[in-house]
């Protein structure tokens, strides 16, 4: 068995389904903390007054750092952020989004890594797959009853076999051994859309955007910090791959696989740089640079929330018509005649849009 070790490259967030919300934590500007108050020790403490807490939490824009500031005493986590970041989230008292934790701490599921991974299989074997691919897709198209995540499930199962007899049965990847509060952080993401004269900033709900980049939508969550590493188990079965006796398909999928990713993920990261050398961010077009070169000792890969089309789906797959067929289909916004996706979410620190979320350096250890 192997090991895996990731290099966090960019803010990483795999959700648990869980939000912080503004009843529940509070700023700390003086030691640049995101606080997530012990709820249940607020509650015991001599100094909370359950009437008075229920009368202030059903009043608008109720927020525990304001109301009961002694409740910083009794932190259950403490999560470093700018000031920048803290000010912005003590403004607008949004939820913020919760990362995946077990007892001893928080960790990436395996699974998110695995899923990536099934995502990078498919495209460094695009030419062998696009045929059968293309074929499967248009067969579920004509049916309206099927839901848009099972729109992909026969091109599959046609490729890589049925769930019990699955090619990515030889991949197993373990989840990574958890780390402390200290290896995450608080950030704060914009969307960034593309106009016909370079880009704007999203303002949700809606269609509306602005040139502001302050008066954008945020959302905060709390992820890996850039330059954590994390490890897990990992392993490519080699009897299923090499064995007759085991009835998987497409077996040379796993060829080399690892050189070949980094061949298929270079040319990703230069269509990204391509992206936003365009419309002149420059954070962004220094950010790529900076992949470009690091991608000769290890796969540079992008997983978890906020990661956006291009990373998780095989569009590259489909010729353009039948793309735009599938994403009317989904009911996906399309504008003719521009790149799609035309969004992205952005990280922002210190009032500058800083990089995208979710990238990360795969090495496989011997």
């Amino acid at each position: 068995m192997a090991t895996y070790e990731i290099e966090v490259l960019s803010p990483l967030f795999v959700g648990s389904g869980q939000k912080y919300p503004p009843l529940e934590y509070l700023i700390s500007l003086e030691e640049e903390k995101f606080v997530v108050a012990d709820m249940e020790r607020v509650f015991t403490s001599p100094r909370f007054v359950l009437n008075d807490f229920l009368d202030k939490v059903k009043r608008p824009g109720f927020f525990l750092g304001e109301s009961y500031p002694w409740a910083r005493e009794f932190p259950r986590f403490k999560f470093s952020s700018s000031r920048k970041t803290l000010m912005d989230l003590k403004i607008r008292k949004a939820e913020v989004l919760a990362p995946v934790a077990e007892g001893q701490g928080f960790y990436l599921p395996g699974s998110s890594l695995k899923g990536s991974l099934r995502t990078l299989i498919y495209k460094i074997n695009l030419p062998e797959i696009k045929e059968t691919f293309n074929q499967k897709i248009k067969e579920r198209l004509q049916n309206p009853r099927i839901k848009k995540e099972k729109l992909s499930e026969a091109a599959e199962m046609a490729l890589t076999g049925t769930p019990n007899y699955s090619l990515f049965r030889a991949l197993k990847v373990g989840d990574s051994l958890p780390l402390g509060e200290e290896s995450l952080g608080l950030y704060q993401v914009k969307v960034l859309s593309l106009t016909t004269s370079g880009y704007r900033w999203k303002v949700l709900p809606g269609e509306q955007s602005t040139a502001d980049l302050e008066q954008a939508t945020s959302s905060f969550f709390i992820g890996f910090k850039p330059g954590v590493k994390l490890q897990g188990s990992f392993k490519v079965e080699e009897k299923y791959l090499n064995d007759d006796n085991f009835p998987l398909v497409n077996k040379a999928f796993f060829n080399n696989w690892q050189e070949r990713a980094k061949e298929v993920q270079r040319q990703f990261l230069q269509n990204e740089l391509k992206f936003y050398e365009e419309i002149g961010l420059e954070e962004l077009k220094k950010f790529y640079q900076k992949l470009i070169q690091d991608s000769n000792d290890g796969i540079i890969l992008q997983l978890g929330w906020g990661t956006g089309f291009n990373s998780k789906t095989l569009k590259e797959a489909l010729p353009e018509e039948e793309l735009k067929e599938v994403i009317n289909w989904a009911k996906i916004k399309y504008r003719e005649n521009f790149p799609f996706p035309k969004t992205r979410k952005i990280v922002v620190e210190k009032g500058k849009p800083l990089y995208p979320t979710g990238w990360i350096k795969l090495r496989i250890l011997d």
